[in-house]
């Protein structure tokens, strides 16, 4: 073997080991080709082979029971080897090198062999789908014809089984790195949230031991590092949910019901029941992603809540379920959003900067989470708004 077929082979098996496919266990997808084949052909043995360095293997096989045979004694070797796809060998006895090969596989009197090299699409041949028969044959063209076209269907196998090894690899990197995600929440929480907790706490308390003790300068500056604190919190808290929202498993769909969800938000944003909430009137059940759906209603309401200087707030959220999609909305008579505003407000980092309800600022990170998360969920985000006058956030879902 020279050099450049040394070179050639090398890149061949290297193609054939990134299928995956060798020794794996048989597969009703690959045994019904064989199956067919047989059949079609109307020969007792059928493979589908794949060379590998020093042995044939058989991802399946019609007629004998072993797994593999030494490549030394391979017909599909021989095959591959020609410059021909499609080898069809009528009587074994008279072609110079199948003939030798048949002495050592115990077709002495002859016999016949047809095959259709698996060949990827940069051209390598990884193996053969072969037909055998113990004595001498010829082929019709439809035979030949539904044999190439079954090697075809193994070619389509193999090349969706490694596009599925790719994504089972993705998927333990997207694994591996929700496991990171999770692991940097935690650190932040405890390494971040709770010594700045600790500022807030005793910004409160000094703020009550010195009480009267303070000039205006010194006033300022207390209430400057408490809203500092309180800001920096949000902060911390907003990209927390931005990056959690990744872990959230699309896959995992099931039935919610929405007043409930809602029911449960409200204790939580609104414990003194001050503000004015209209629910659907008739219980609403979707099918979607829990997680996925309870963040988007808590962003929502809650900013309907801060940016909103009515009285009394009023906030109104329909769910409807139809055959285009199910839809959400969030309306409120708040401040509004101005219309130039409307295309930066799902934006990372992007602030109105507008004191909320509370006095606090933004943080930018609010609106760009719920963005993520329903275009996670395979669904689309709008907001209409009149200044002064509020918004309507609607969330259209696939079913």
């Amino acid at each position: 073997m020279n050099l450049l077929s040394t070179i050639e082979e090398k890149i061949r098996l290297n193609i054939l080991k990134s299928y995956d496919i060798l020794d794996t266990d048989p597969e009703s997808d690959y045994d019904n080709i064989t199956f067919l084949a047989s059949r079609i052909c109307n020969t007792p043995i059928s493979t589908i082979t794949f060379i590998d360095q020093d042995r044939q293997w058989f991802k399946s096989k019609v007629g004998f029971e072993h797994n593999e045979s030494p490549r030394e004694v391979s017909f599909c070797a021989l095959a591959i080897q020609r410059t021909s796809r499609t080898v069809v060998i009528p009587n074994i006895k008279e072609d110079k090198e199948f003939n030798i090969m048949s002495v050592l596989n115990g077709f002495e009197k002859g016999g016949f062999y047809a095959s259709v090299a698996l060949r990827d699409p940069d051209g390598y041949d990884l193996g053969t789908l072969c037909v055998i028969d113990h004595t001498p044959r010829e082929m019709t063209g439809d035979q030949l014809k539904s044999l190439e076209i079954l090697a075809d269907q193994v070619c389509k196998l193999l090349e969706l089984r490694k596009k599925n090894v790719k994504l089972l690899e993705k998927n333990e990197l997207l694994n591996l790195k929700y496991s990171e995600l999770e692991h940097f929440a935690n650190v932040v929480s405890h390494d971040i949230k709770s010594p700045l907790n600790n500022i807030i706490s005793l910004v409160s308390l000094f703020e009550e031991y010195a009480e009267g003790k303070f000039n205006e300068e010194g006033r300022e500056y207390l209430d400057c590092i408490t809203a500092s604190s309180y800001r920096l919190r949000d902060y911390v808290d907003g990209l927390l949910e931005y990056y959690r929202s990744d872990t959230v498993n699309v896959l995992h769909k099931e039935d919610i019901s929405i007043n409930e969800v809602l029911n449960k938000i409200i204790c939580v944003l609104d414990p003194k029941r001050e503000y004015h909430f209209i629910l659907p009137a008739t219980p609403v059940t979707i099918r979607s992603v829990k997680p996925a759906i309870e963040q988007i209603l808590l962003n929502l309401i809650s900013n309907a809540i801060k940016y909103n200087d009515k009285k009394p707030v009023v906030i109104e959220i329909k769910c409807e379920e139809s055959e285009n999609g199910i839809m959400i909305s969030v309306k409120d008579n708040g401040i509004g959003i101005e219309k130039k505003d409307l295309d930066v407000i799902f934006s990372f980092f992007t602030t109105l900067k507008r004191k909320d309800r509370f006095g606090h600022y933004g943080t930018g990170i609010g609106l760009a989470t719920v963005e993520k998360i329903v275009r996670k969920i395979n669904g689309k985000i709008n907001v209409n708004s009149i200044p002064n006058e509020g918004s309507e956030f609607t969330i259209i879902l696939d079913i």
